[in-house]
């Protein structure tokens, strides 16, 4: 004898989900990203596009309708630590490109991650990485993390490039101001976590000639303390 089907394997129709209210909608959405990966880490082969940012990072509600879209890409993005594993300005702009299409989104993230980044605010030279050209456009941010080689943090004679002779020295606190651009980091208001991550292996130390990290990292963390005090 069959057992009768439990009632929690039964499937239902909902016709009225859009006549919930939005907090419950809100709800909703959250659930439905419950089993969805709480990072989306973009490299520079990763394939952005406007319709469905990138290949099965986006939960199927947001593919239902054009006003479900509208709703649950906030949610996401509110959840989601988006990580540019490698700088490349094609995939951040695409990225930013999907973005724009939808209301409040940019208002929405919370939380970025940049590796391997030469510098902050706007590059010397065009069609160059750098990560202001997000975070400038997402006020509700709280939390960022760059990370970065001790070879950014060193001013490297032309005698050094082009010969290898000369002497590495660590960037004064004015020349991390003029190099990296911060000003505009400074003015966000729901920052509440920074972090500077500096990749220096024993060896890579050496090669430079180094003892150690020192000063280099110091005068970065003194001009990021000051400016966001």
């Amino acid at each position: 004898m069959n057992a009768p089907p439990h009632p929690r394997g039964h499937c239902f129709s909902f016709y009225s989900f859009l006549n919930l209210p939005r907090e419950l909608r809100d709800k909703i959405y959250n659930f439905a990203m419950t089993t969805l990966p709480t990072r989306l880490i973009i490299t520079q082969h990763s394939k952005i596009s406007d319709s469905v940012l990138y290949p099965q990072a986006l939960p199927s509600i947001f593919f239902t309708s054009k006003q479900l879209q509208r709703e649950s890409l906030p949610i996401f993005l509110s959840r989601t630590r988006i990580v540019f594993s490698q700088p490349c300005v094609k995939q951040l702009f695409a990225f930013c490109s999907f973005v724009s299409q939808f209301p409040n989104a940019f208002a929405a993230i919370r939380m970025l991650s940049f590796h391997d980044v030469l510098w902050y605010g706007e590059a010397e030279f065009p069609g160059e990485f750098y990560p202001e050209a997000l975070v400038s456009r997402c006020t509700g941010l709280g939390c960022l993390v760059l990370e970065t080689h001790i070879r950014a943090l060193l001013r490297m004679p032309m005698s050094v490039r082009e010969h290898g002779v000369g002497v590495l020295r660590p960037y004064t606190k004015e020349e991390v101001g003029d190099m990296w651009g911060f000003e505009g980091l400074f003015g966000m208001k729901k920052l509440a976590r920074l972090r500077l991550r500096c990749l220096m292996g024993s060896r890579a130390v050496r090669k430079l000639g180094l003892e150690g990290p020192g000063e280099s990292v110091e005068n970065f963390g003194e001009v990021l303390r000051e400016g966001l005090r």
